[in-house]
């Protein structure tokens, strides 16, 4: 069989699929999801709420990703034929090269905007963020009948809430999504506010500790998130001060590339994630045991300066686009580990204060709750040797009393 019979082949087989999916789909999705709903659930770590349509809606994006892919062969092909007679013999091969790679970018562009395609990353690719991060947000989508919730923040975020707990807490009533990015700034979630919308939350659930405002200004997300078209509104926010011009130069070009804004996900997938994070565990052992010398050296970090105004400045237009899309933000005065907090200069304590209540107090829509108002963290909620994340048990605490206060938000018909 030639390569043209393949191809017919391949077509007539996917033309079969469509009157199949149409015909039997939705009836098989529910028979798997009758069956099949408990186990889905528990090995999903309770991302989606209806089994019967995860799995429905993943045998759609399946077949669109098979279409796609015998678009991206076919155009190939006949691209290939009509440019390659014109080329000297010896650079033939650059032209099949450069017409794959430039369909290559395309297919990944259309395939990223659904969860199967970052499922199918996700098979041996351990806790890689930006994939997390996508299919987690395509999952939030989903979600019909309840109150979307999205969590975001850094990994402070998720190491304060647990999302399942919280929506088996929060009932029929609301659904969370746990979109935390590690190292995320409140620039960073600037960045991310298209992506975060285009879920429809009703809520936003922002984790907020010093860390995001008066640490540093470069979260290191801007090469993930940054696109063509915000590129100038980040330059007139100062953006090129605060963030290092190789961060927005890999920014722009994984908007032009989707197949770069991948690297780390297709890297975890095909070198795993061992070799991924080799850099990551070359720390010393000696600095990780010295808990009161790191949190001095860290303290000293955290600055009232342009860096944490640029911030403060992203926060605010960040709540504003979400109150403008509809969206209520429920702010959480955050804490670190008190090994690091009596350390921080009380100057940042007291412009994180201030600033908080200006901004509860100039957007009706944002609900700010003072860390008085959260359960009390002493040294021994953190895991041993860190200075930032909450261990098991003061996470189910928080989670507990995250609940009751959605659950007292939610009975409010203006959020407040």
């Amino acid at each position: 069989m030639n390569r043209a019979h393949c191809h017919l082949l391949f077509w007539a087989l996917l033309l079969c699929g469509w009157p199949g999916y149409m015909l039997a789909g939705e009836g098989v999705a529910l028979a798997t999801g009758e069956k099949y709903g408990g186990g889905m659930n528990w090995s999903g770590q309770g991302l989606f709420t209806d089994p019967a349509r995860f799995m429905q809606n993943r045998a759609l994006e399946g077949l669109w990703l098979v279409v796609l892919l015998l678009v991206w062969a076919s155009l190939h092909r006949w691209l290939a034929s009509r440019l390659t007679p014109r080329v000297n013999l010896r650079w033939r091969w650059a032209v099949h090269g450069g017409v794959g790679f430039v369909l290559l970018n395309v297919w990944v562009g259309c395939a990223s905007n659904t969860a199967l395609y970052w499922m199918a990353l996700g098979a041996g690719a351990g806790e890689e963020p930006y994939r997390q991060f996508q299919f987690k947000r395509r999952l939030a989508s989903e979600v019909q009948g309840r109150e979307r919730i999205v969590l975001v923040g850094s990994s402070q975020t998720h190491a304060q809430i647990n999302a399942r707990l919280l929506n088996d807490r929060l009932g029929t009533n609301a659904w969370s999504t746990d979109l935390h990015y590690p190292g995320c700034k409140a620039h960073d979630l600037l960045l991310m506010e298209p992506q975060l919308t285009r879920t429809h939350p009703q809520w936003v659930v922002y984790y907020l500790t010093e860390s995001a405002l008066y640490l540093n200004a470069n979260g290191g997300l801007a090469s993930q998130f940054l696109t063509l078209d915000q590129l100038p509104e980040a330059a007139r926010r100062g953006a090129v001060q605060h963030i290092h011009r190789s961060e927005l130069a890999f920014g722009v070009l994984g908007s032009v590339l989707p197949l770069f804004r991948c690297r780390d996900a297709l890297g975890h997938r095909f070198l795993g994630s061992p070799l991924m994070e080799l850099q990551r565990r070359q720390l010393d052992p000696a600095q990780i045991a010295d808990l009161e010398g790191r949190a001095l050296r860290r303290a000293r970090q955290f600055r009232v300066n342009a860096a944490s105004d640029f911030q403060k400045r992203a926060l605010e237009e960040f709540v504003t686009r979400c109150t403008r899309a509809g969206c209520r933000v429920l702010v959480l005065t955050g804490a670190n580990s008190p090994v690091l907090t009596e350390k921080i200069a009380p100057a940042v304590h007291e412009d994180l204060r201030q600033y908080l209540d200006g901004l509860a107090a100039r957007h009706p829509q944002v609900t700010v709750v003072p860390a008085s108002a959260l359960p009390v963290q002493t040294a021994s909620d953190y895991f041993s040797l860190d200075l930032v994340h909450a261990n098991h048990a003061m996470q189910r605490r928080f989670t507990l009393h995250l609940a009751e206060l959605l659950e007292d938000l939610l009975r409010q018909p203006t959020g407040r």
